[in-house]
């Protein structure tokens, strides 16, 4: 039973466009085009994406241990 595969996919995609966001300009281009540029001061710190990150690899983590721990 394969229930915690999408949560896996879902939570490193998250964390993988995290790092992107603090390697590559990808964040301040996608808020500038949906017209929140306000919150690149606040978002756009590395003090904020890592730990987002690290969270979403951490669920990653579980989920993936959960799944073959149910297999």
């Amino acid at each position: 039973m394969r229930k915690f595969r999408l949560f896996a996919w879902l939570s490193g995609g998250t964390g993988v466009f995290a790092l992107l966001c603090c390697v590559l300009p990808i964040l301040p281009v996608l808020l500038g085009a949906a017209g929140l540029s306000g919150l690149l001061s606040v978002v756009y710190r590395d003090s904020v994406l890592l730990p987002i990150a690290a969270i979403a690899f951490a669920f990653a983590g579980g989920a993936l241990w959960l799944d073959r721990r149910s297999t």
